[in-house]
Protein backbone atom coordinates (compact mmCIF):
# COMPACT_ATOMS: atom_id res chain seq x y z
CA UNK A 1 0.00 0.00 0.00
CA UNK A 2 1.85 3.09 -1.19
CA UNK A 3 1.34 6.53 0.27
CA UNK A 4 0.22 9.10 -2.30
CA UNK A 5 1.45 12.28 -0.56
CA UNK A 6 4.29 13.04 1.80
CA UNK A 7 5.68 16.06 3.59
CA UNK A 8 9.19 17.37 3.07
CA UNK A 9 9.96 16.96 6.77
CA UNK A 10 9.02 13.26 6.62
CA UNK A 11 11.47 12.78 3.80
CA UNK A 12 14.20 14.65 5.63
CA UNK A 13 13.73 12.55 8.79
CA UNK A 14 13.50 9.23 6.94
CA UNK A 15 16.69 9.79 4.94
CA UNK A 16 18.48 11.96 7.52
CA UNK A 17 19.08 14.73 5.00
CA UNK A 18 20.34 18.23 5.60
CA UNK A 19 17.71 20.83 4.63
CA UNK A 20 19.80 22.13 1.71
CA UNK A 21 20.44 18.62 0.40
CA UNK A 22 16.74 17.83 0.61
CA UNK A 23 15.94 21.01 -1.30
CA UNK A 24 18.37 20.04 -4.03
CA UNK A 25 16.93 16.52 -4.37
CA UNK A 26 13.32 17.74 -4.43
CA UNK A 27 14.18 20.34 -7.08
CA UNK A 28 15.81 17.64 -9.25
CA UNK A 29 12.80 15.34 -8.94
CA UNK A 30 10.47 18.21 -9.86
CA UNK A 31 12.70 19.13 -12.81
CA UNK A 32 12.39 15.57 -14.18
CA UNK A 33 8.64 15.68 -13.73
CA UNK A 34 8.54 12.89 -11.13
CA UNK A 35 7.33 15.06 -8.25
CA UNK A 36 4.85 17.87 -7.83
CA UNK A 37 3.72 20.12 -4.99
CA UNK A 38 0.37 18.95 -3.67
CA UNK A 39 -0.21 21.43 -0.87
CA UNK A 40 1.20 23.02 2.23
CA UNK A 41 3.07 26.29 2.60
CA UNK A 42 6.45 27.61 3.64
CA UNK A 43 5.40 27.96 7.28
CA UNK A 44 3.86 24.54 7.89
CA UNK A 45 5.86 22.68 5.26
CA UNK A 46 5.10 21.56 1.74
CA UNK A 47 3.41 18.35 0.68
CA UNK A 48 4.50 16.46 -2.42
CA UNK A 49 3.22 13.62 -4.53
CA UNK A 50 4.81 11.39 -7.13
CA UNK A 51 3.44 12.21 -10.55
CA UNK A 52 4.52 9.20 -12.57
CA UNK A 53 4.95 6.35 -10.12
CA UNK A 54 4.23 3.68 -12.77
CA UNK A 55 6.81 5.24 -15.09
CA UNK A 56 9.31 5.29 -12.24
CA UNK A 57 8.76 1.57 -11.58
CA UNK A 58 9.27 0.77 -15.27
CA UNK A 59 12.44 2.89 -15.47
CA UNK A 60 13.77 1.25 -12.33
CA UNK A 61 13.12 -2.23 -13.75
CA UNK A 62 14.75 -1.29 -17.05
CA UNK A 63 17.81 0.15 -15.31
CA UNK A 64 18.23 -3.00 -13.21
CA UNK A 65 18.09 -5.07 -16.38
CA UNK A 66 20.71 -2.87 -18.05
CA UNK A 67 22.98 -3.07 -15.01
CA UNK A 68 22.66 -6.86 -14.99
CA UNK A 69 23.64 -7.00 -18.68
CA UNK A 70 26.66 -4.75 -18.14
CA UNK A 71 27.80 -6.80 -15.14
CA UNK A 72 27.44 -10.00 -17.17
CA UNK A 73 29.59 -8.58 -19.98
CA UNK A 74 32.23 -7.37 -17.52
CA UNK A 75 32.26 -10.74 -15.82
CA UNK A 76 32.83 -12.51 -19.17
CA UNK A 77 35.66 -10.11 -20.05
CA UNK A 78 37.39 -10.66 -16.72
CA UNK A 79 37.07 -14.44 -16.98
CA UNK A 80 38.69 -14.37 -20.48
CA UNK A 81 41.78 -12.56 -19.18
Amino acid sequence: NKKENFEAKELRRAFRLAPRTQSHYLAELKRYGLLENSGGNRYRGYKYSLTKYDDYEQISTDMNSIFDQVLEKLSRQVSKE
